[in-house]
Formats: C-alpha cells, structure tokens, sequence
C-alpha cells in the first residue's frame, strides 16, 4: 500500500491511498452508501492495529457532508458491528480523546 503524496485535502503522507471494503460489507442492504464512504475513510486512517482518530472534521470535508452527518453514519457502523468507538481521556490536559477501532473480520488473502 502506497502513501498519498501529492496535494489533497488530507495532508501528504496521512492516510493510504485506497480502502479495501470486503465486498460483504459494499453489498449489505443495510448499510447506507454514505456510511460505507464514511468506513472507507476509516479504513484509510487506521493504523496496524486497525485503530484511528480522525477528527469528525476531517471526515467530513471530503465527503462535504456536517459533523452531524458524521456521527449519524459512526452510528449506523457501530450498530451494524463494524466499528467500536472508545472515548479516552489523556492524561495531559484531561482531554476527552475518540478513537474508532475497525471490528470487522480482516480480509484474508489465500
């Protein structure tokens, strides 16, 4: 997998540059197309751990949709048992810290 390089609305070096969405996720009937794209610009945050913290900004602006929009889909993914979100505080500044922790099965490769 490649880096983003090149000017974008993510900065250089951010998030990879593709997504890959099992296709039993793409074709589920239940699942809006809207917050397939939302998962799809999870996935590109995520890092080896399958684990990210976009702000809902950042995810957001390139779809040009609200915040709001944002934790609507956050939500139909965590009902749907794709994403797992954590609220952390860190300890320096008692800030209130989210994280979305992808859930669903790892694509296996034969």
């Amino acid at each position: 997998v490649s880096q983003r390089d090149g000017a974008s609305c993510f900065p250089a070096g951010a998030m990879y540059e593709f997504a890959q969405i099992p296709s039993s996720i793409l074709l589920n009937p239940d699942l809006s197309p809207r917050a397939i794209q939302v998962l799809g610009l999870l996935i590109c945050h995520s890092n080896g751990e399958r684990r990210c913290w976009p702000k809902q900004s950042t995810i957001a602006g390139p779809l040009k949709i609200s915040k709001q929009a944002v934790q609507k889909m956050i939500r139909e993914l965590v009902k749907a048992q794709l994403v797992r979100v954590d609220h952390d505080y860190q300890l320096e500044g008692g800030m209130l810290v989210t994280s979305y922790v992808l859930i669903y099965p790892e694509i296996r490769r034969s």
